[in-house]
């Protein structure tokens, strides 16, 4: 659960070389949504070299456990990377920069990342001044090289701030409003008419409140007919929230990716069940493709797959969609919604709840 901060300005260091280079600024070549790897990225060569960029402010609020950075990149030979994030140091007054634990590269993009659970500065705890205003963090990459002809790569950089529990006072109210996302792209499940009409990642939600879904998917040609993103039990396949997205021939003409996303009806949801993108039409030529992540991207959660009028979790279970979703997580508001209560009093002396046929 936290928020998510990308890119939006260059930062206090801008040493790496921008690719295509045709006029953009670094920030604008790793900060993709969904990676795009060879086509837009960030390079060094023969020397070590980092850059810094801006982010916007933290719009959320809330106790801050840890700031995560992530940083996708690709290289050869005995080539490292490392993340780094510029801090305010609350001691001294001055800005200062970190260098994380450096990784070695391949020849394959891969994602890695650095969690600090302290502001690495100052050593203190997180705080939203971190995170807002002029004191706020940037976050980059710093790339080393093994040998002069070799490069290294950096296609994606961004940071992740994690919450915990919200206090009143000394009372647990609850967590904070968060989001997941899986956004390592491998390959495509073509979705049509013949027998391959839903798509889902399949997983385990425990008293999430689930507010927003979406799916990264790839128009080839002129499909048409209803796309509907769905919350669905795994073991009875009922539904617990529908949302109609909209017709496939709405989809941007465009020979790479576009997310299918909507807002739907709050919905709690505390077990497993199936996200799902359900699309009925098309053909073999006019179809809508899902992306999907391998091996494993996300940890106890597989791609399911709905062939031939049944769930298939085997075909690519390996494999986890490219999707995001939000929620909110609060404790006391999941379990008020499931008796049918609501509070309408938080006071001094305690919290007055109201549950409609009760005294």
């Amino acid at each position: 659960m936290g928020e998510t901060l990308r890119p939006n300005g260059a930062g206090a260091e801008t040493a790496l070389t921008p690719y295509p280079n045709s006029g953009e600024a670094n920030w604008e070549d790793v900060d993709d949504v969904s990676p795009d790897d060879p086509t837009t990225y960030v390079k060094a060569r023969a020397e070590w070299q980092r850059d810094l960029y801006a982010l916007p402010d933290l719009s959320s609020s809330g106790a801050i456990t840890s700031v995560t950075v992530y940083f996708r990149v690709n290289g050869t030979a005995s080539i490292q990377a490392k993340p780094v994030i510029r801090s305010w140091d609350s001691v001294n007054s001055v800005f200062v920069v970190t260098e994380g634990t450096g990784v070695t590269l391949t020849a394959n993009w891969v994602t890695f990342s650095q969690e600090w659970t302290t502001n690495p500065a100052d050593n203190q705890g997180w705080e939203t001044s971190d995170l807002q205003g002029s004191h706020k963090i940037q976050v980059g990459v710093g790339l080393g090289i093994g040998g002069s002809k070799v490069y290294a790569y950096c296609t994606q950089t961004y940071a992740h701030v994690n919450f915990i529990i919200v206090q009143i006072g000394n009372e647990t109210l609850g967590i904070k409003d968060g989001s997941e996302e899986q956004l390592k792209t491998s390959e495509i499940w073509p979705m049509n008419s013949s027998g391959r009409t839903r798509t889902a990642q399949k997983l385990t939600i425990h008293n999430q409140e689930i507010t927003n879904l979406a799916f990264l998917v790839h128009k080839v040609n002129s499909p048409t007919g209803d796309i509907t993103l769905r919350i669905r039990k795994v073991s009875d396949d009922s539904i617990l929230a529908s949302k109609y997205w909209g017709d496939a021939s709405s989809l941007p003409d465009m020979t790479w990716v576009a997310w299918v996303e909507s807002n739907i009806t709050p919905t709690v949801v505390n077990g497993e069940v199936r996200f799902c993108l359900e699309y009925s039409n098309g053909d073999a030529t006019n179809r809508v493709n899902v992306w999907m992540g391998y091996p494993n991207p996300k940890p106890n959660e597989q791609a399911s797959m709905y062939i031939d009028g049944d769930w298939n979790d085997t075909v690519r279970a390996n494999y986890d969609l490219v999707y995001r979703y939000q929620y909110t997580q609060s404790i006391i508001k999941v379990i008020l919604k499931a008796i049918g209560a609501r509070i309408i009093n938080i006071g001094r002396f305690g919290i007055t709840i109201f549950r409609a046929g009760r005294e």
